[in-house]
């Protein structure tokens, strides 16, 4: 780190170790206290990890496990392949009695996610007489916030570009001035999934360890292109098959004007692409499509009595469904599926390899009734998820008002913005 970068100074003396190179987001460091110094340890999955974990200690106020988590949610650095640190150097003072609710609330904003009720709480809380360690965890935590909105203003994007097609990571920086990012090193998955004419999936995973943002700088709406490498990879006899590529970024720091703060809450950056065979159409195919199809075939069986009447064209469509039309084919496919309650599981297994294409998942199995179960709950879950990020987007409370009971699961627990004591 340069020299000329600025942290702010306290009574806690930070130790952050590098996290090892190596290791899959899908591993989480645990941690652990090794000393008999207070230690906190971030293990989470980024920078701003509030979990308070301590050695046996005669007396402790709570005043200084709030600072302490404040200092250490801004000191850690990785996603969780080795936690990090922060030890107590020196007694720390109380943390009064009158500031303590508003303290709280704002840690569990933070924690929560809920951006807007703690930059409030800080404008609260700045309002009020501080005491020297009250001021250091207010400021630790407003670093957070600073470090979040940082980097909710960079798009981290990934790319196709030229024949055969390379993968790119592309950053725009729209903060409105230079950053600097750094980064530990990041791991790219490429999960392809094939499909054969006669159903039969195939699933390969490969991972590596890139070193891409580690001081990289970021002029203002200026793209910065980073080239990942080739893709191409051959189709062979399989029908189909579907790449997808995701970068998890490990957390770090982001530099504004010779001020460091942490880079935590990074976005998952994911490429997909479907390659068909030479022997299908190029066109693709709408959403209804897909549901008519399957009603001809429910109807022909229907008819027939036989599941070998059933040929593989379902198939053949549910390969060329795009991304952007996938949604609403699963939720014309589910009227479709309740029409049919008497279909057999023969039929289902001749059924079901489409279903799992455009599904993404094998749960299910050949059973037809489990189909429906799980599409009905798949839609009841994305309703709730859109309903949810409407509501809670639009969060904007006015000063020195409480908190709605029923929005306790975006705002901070038990806060009440009026205490003034």
């Amino acid at each position: 780190m340069s020299p000329a970068v600025r942290r702010p100074s306290g009574p806690l003396d930070a130790e952050s170790p590098q996290p090892k190179e190596g290791g899959s987001a899908a591993f989480r460091g645990a941690g652990r206290a090794t000393s008999s110094r207070r230690r906190i340890l971030t293990s989470r999955q980024d920078s701003e990890a509030l979990k308070l974990i301590t050695a046996r200690s005669p007396r402790r106020t709570t005043g200084a496990v709030l600072l302490a988590l404040a200092a250490g949610a801004c000191a850690g650095t990785g996603h969780g392949v080795e936690s990090s640190s922060v030890v107590v150097r020196a007694p720390v003072t109380r943390v009064r009695a009158a500031n303590l609710p508003a303290l709280r609330a704002l840690q569990n904003a933070v924690e929560e996610g809920a951006d807007e009720v703690a930059r409030r709480l800080v404008t609260l809380l700045r309002a009020r007489p501080l005491n020297d360690d009250e001021e250091a965890t207010v400021a630790a935590f407003e670093r957070i916030l600073v470090g979040r909105e940082l980097i909710d203003a960079i798009e981290f994007r990934l790319d196709l570009e030229g024949e055969p097609p390379r993968l790119w990571l592309v950053l725009v920086n729209r903060s409105g001035g230079p950053l600097t990012l750094n980064l530990p090193p990041a791991d790219l998955e490429h999960l392809r999934v094939t499909v054969d004419a006669e159903g039969l999936e195939e699933r390969n995973l490969a991972a590596r360890l890139l070193d891409l943002l580690r001081s990289r700088e970021l002029q203002d709406a200026e793209p910065v292109r980073i080239e990942l490498g080739p893709v191409s990879v051959p189709l062979g006899s399989a029908l189909a098959a579907r790449d997808t590529w995701r970068l998890s970024l490990r957390s770090g720091e982001v530099l504004r004007d010779g001020m460091a703060y942490p880079a935590g809450r990074l976005p998952l950056p994911r490429r997909e692409r479907t390659v068909v065979s030479d022997s299908l159409p190029d066109e693709p195919v709408a959403s209804g499509e897909l549901a008519q199809a399957l009603a001809c075939a429910l109807a022909t069986w229907a008819v027939e009595g036989n599941a070998e009447a059933v040929d593989g064209s379902l198939l053949a469509l549910a390969v060329r469904v795009p991304e952007e039309e996938r949604e609403s084919t699963l939720r014309a496919l589910l009227p479709v599926l309740a029409s049919f309650p008497e279909a057999t599981l023969e039929l289902g297994a001749r059924l079901a390899p489409a279903l799992r294409w455009v599904a993404r998942t094998r749960e299910p199995g050949s059973d037809l009734r489990m189909w429906r179960g799980w599409l009905d709950a798949w839609i009841r879950r994305e309703d709730a998820r859109r309903w949810r990020a409407e509501s809670q987007g639009g969060l904007d409370l006015p000063s020195g008002a409480a908190v709605p009971e029923g929005l306790r699961g975006a705002s901070p627990r038990g806060l009440d913005l009026k205490e003034r004591r």
